[in-house]
């Protein structure tokens, strides 16, 4: 027993051959957490994925992508492609019971990941969103693959505890990290000349810090304000003319942060309402700021307390923004240091390498739960973390 159990990781622990991943589109998500850590294993042709979107469902279906012919072709479209793992990545879109259909019937194992509490979305993030995430049909989506997925692979502790607490059964982890980058600008000497904000649908959020940026602005008449991503410049910056700008999305990831970078500024904000869904979120704008050489300030007291602590950020509540702003500004070097106590940082802690083997080691314990999970649960946690981070699964409860 001991020699198959052995024989059975080892075969775990090899890269899956085909890989398909289900999700509502080619979001961001997607992009950071799967396809940019598995580009060295695609390139160099020991993997192969395979993408299924609702998109595709709805280019041949349209309204009726979630009619019984839709959901045929969708069950078939899987089980043509034959991957050896299926990963629904934030999935919420059509037909759940398809892919846990197709997962069964070709006897391999279902991941479904998460980095958002999305039995939970709030209105805050704009009325468009909260209304599409809160429709019951996507809500009975994501309850589906909670409950029937292989492995529940969490973006934060704080999203496992929170999954956990609202009944989840199946096994579920967390990695110890959730986005990586490389360095792509150099953290840079000099005075603060331009700053800025990087954000999709959370004019919430910006919100916080908008009375504080404002005054900072008035008061340093030489530094110019970005705002990155779908959020409209608020009316009360537009007074500052041609010192405020707009930048649109850029939606593919590797080129977004290409142009991120490429905005040079010194100072980006992270301010987050103290929500219990922005609790369980992550610090991936902690480490693209980081990556694209600036100084970050970030609310206090949610995510950003430990990548930006230990001199690596600025940590704020409530109305300290404009002092933030102001502190780093008046002095430079400080600022400077800042920025390169974090790159130091980002190299060691969120290296790309890093999160590829956190993905394949995720993959693997997939797999070695999949012939198990149903007769053994409690047997299937390791006891201790391994070298890449990722923490010990909590058996069904």
């Amino acid at each position: 027993f001991a020699a198959a159990q052995t024989h059975r990781a080892e075969a775990a622990a090899r890269p899956p051959r085909r890989v398909m991943f289900v999700v509502n589109g080619i979001v961001p998500t997607l992009q950071l957490s799967f396809l940019k850590p598995l580009q060295g294993h695609v390139a160099a042709g020991d993997m192969v994925i395979d993408i299924l979107t609702e998109t595709d469902i709805t280019a041949v279906f349209d309204k009726g992508r979630w009619s019984p012919e839709a959901g045929a072709w969708f069950y078939d479209r899987i089980l043509k492609s034959s991957p050896d793992l299926i990963v629904c990545c934030r999935y919420s879109g059509p037909h759940a019971d398809r892919v846990v259909g197709a997962a069964r019937a070709l006897d391999v194992p279902l991941v479904f990941h998460v980095d958002d509490d999305l039995m939970n979305i709030p209105p805050e993030i704009g009325e468009r969103k909260y209304r599409a995430h809160n429709d019951p049909l996507r809500l009975a989506t994501v309850t589906t693959l909670l409950r029937e997925a292989t492995l529940v692979y969490c973006s934060t502790f704080a999203l496992r505890h929170r999954l956990r607490q609202q009944g989840v059964r199946a096994p579920v982890t967390h990695g110890a990290i959730y986005c990586a980058a490389r360095i792509h600008r150099i953290a840079e000497p000099g005075p603060v000349a331009r700053i800025g904000y990087m954000g999709f649908d959370h004019a919430h959020d910006f919100g916080i810090c908008l009375p504080g940026l404002e005054a900072y602005l008035e008061h340093n008449p030489s530094v110019e304000f970005e705002l990155f991503g779908s959020i409209p410049m608020p009316d009360r910056l537009k007074r500052f003319g041609a010192r405020v700008r707009s930048l649109a999305p850029v939606a593919d990831y590797a080129a977004f942060l290409e142009a991120l970078a490429a905005r040079c500024w010194d100072i980006g904000i992270c301010p987050l309402g103290h929500t219990p869904f922005n609790a369980v979120k992550a610090d991936t704008k902690w480490v693209e700021y980081t990556a694209c050489g600036m100084a970050t300030i970030a609310t206090r007291g949610l995510v950003y307390d430990d990548c930006a602590g230990a001199g690596r950020g600025l940590l704020v509540n409530g109305d300290e923004w404009q002092a933030a702003l102001q502190v780093l500004s008046d002095d430079p070097d400080l600022r400077y240091r800042m920025a390169v106590e974090a790159q130091g940082h980002l190299v060691l802690t969120y290296s790309e390498d890093r999160l590829t083997r956190q993905v394949l080691d995720t993959f693997a314990r997939a797999r070695m739960l999949q012939p198990q999970v149903a007769c053994e649960p409690t047997r299937l946690a390791p006891t201790v973390p391994d070298e890449t981070g990722l923490i010990p699964l909590d058996p069904a409860p």
